[in-house]
């Protein structure tokens, strides 16, 4: 289906129930969530209650996108920096190579989310129930180099959004 992006940041993200209500998915990655205020983290963690599809990207950045998120929002905990996995991880995931490098992946804890994809032991993508939603951790940073310049990068998205909207 066709997909519309777009951006919301601190000054557009809404304080107000409903406002939400004709988005399906957000992703918030390489974002300070400290600078959205208690009244717009409400209306987030009840979008997703209601069925939305929250997806948190991780990586280097995963403090930053935590930072400002209540507990109910972080199902998944953060327990130490992030370390390099074998990017064909990805590879593996969407069937399709992945031409040698590492991505930069942060440590924790998955405590009851479904893993979705992992390198050995290393959760990749948790999936966790919310609600009528999902809130997905992506445990890297899908907009930084090589994921983000990687020629399938598209397909990842398109399995990874299909998997997660059946989950």
């Amino acid at each position: 289906a066709p997909a519309e992006v777009v951006e919301i940041d601190a000054e557009n993200m809404p304080e107000e129930e409903g406002l939400l209500s004709g988005i399906d998915i957000i992703v918030i990655g390489n974002f300070d969530t400290s600078s959205l205020t208690k009244a717009q983290c409400d209306v987030l963690e009840k979008w997703v209650d209601n069925g939305g599809t929250l997806i948190l990207a991780g990586g280097p950045n995963a403090g930053k996108v935590y930072s400002g998120l209540q507990d109910g929002l972080k199902p998944f905990t953060i327990q130490g920096p992030a370390v390099s996995v074998p990017a064909s991880a990805l590879g593996t995931f969407t069937e399709k190579t992945f031409s040698e490098g590492t991505i930069s992946v942060v440590q924790g804890n998955k405590g009851d989310g479904e893993v979705l994809i992992k390198h050995d032991e290393t959760p990749l993508a948790i999936n966790y129930r919310k609600g009528k939603g999902v809130i997905s951790v992506l445990t890297f940073d899908p907009s930084l180099s090589p994921v983000s310049n990687w020629e399938n990068v598209s397909l990842f998205w398109q399995k990874y959004l299909k998997e997660t909207s059946a989950y």
